[in-house]
C-alpha cells in the first residue's frame, strides 16, 4: 500500500516537472520572440509596434473601474496621452535594457549598432504626440 502511494506521488511529480519545464521554455521562447518581433518593428519599420498601442490603449484608455480608483491614490498625469506616452518611453527603455545585457549577439559592435540605432529612434519619439506614434502601427 505505502509502495502504491510513493509510486502515485512520484509520478505525479515527474509530470508536473515535465509540464512545468515545458510551460517555462514556451514562455520563455515567446518572450524572447516578442522582443525581436518588436525591435525589428522599430528598427526597420519605423513605427511603435502594434502590440504595444494595443495593450497601452487597453490599460489607459479603456474604462475599467478598479484601474480609476488606483490610479486616484498614485501619481499620475492626468492628461491620458501624457501617460500613454509614458507608457511607450518607459517600455522602449526596458526594451533597450534588455538588448544592453541580451547575448544574442554576434560581437559587441553589433550589439552597439542596434543600441544606437533605438537611441536614436527614442529622440525622434520624444518630442512627438501620442496620437501620432499610435496612428501608424506596424503589424504584429
Amino acid at each position: 500500500m505505502i509502495f502504491l502511494v510513493l509510486l502515485i506521488f512520484v509520478v505525479l511529480f515527474v509530470f508536473i516537472a515535465k509540464f512545468g519545464i515545458a510551460y517555462a521554455t514556451k514562455l520563455t521562447e515567446r518572450m524572447m520572440t516578442d522582443r525581436f518581433k518588436d525591435a525589428n518593428a522599430i528598427l526597420n519599420d519605423k513605427v511603435v509596434p502594434k502590440r504595444w498601442i494595443d495593450g497601452i490603449e487597453k490599460k489607459i484608455f479603456e474604462p475599467n473601474p478598479v484601474a480609476a480608483l488606483v490610479d486616484r491614490f498614485r501619481d499620475l498625469p492626468q492628461d491620458r496621452e501624457t501617460l500613454a506616452k509614458e507608457r511607450l518611453m518607459l517600455r522602449l527603455d526596458k526594451l533597450t535594457k534588455y538588448f544592453e545585457k541580451c547575448p544574442f549577439f554576434e560581437d559587441p559592435e553589433s550589439r552597439k549598432v542596434m543600441l544606437e540605432e533605438l537611441e536614436e529612434i527614442r529622440a525622434k519619439w520624444e518630442p512627438k504626440p501620442w496620437g501620432e506614434l499610435a496612428s501608424t502601427p506596424a503589424g504584429g
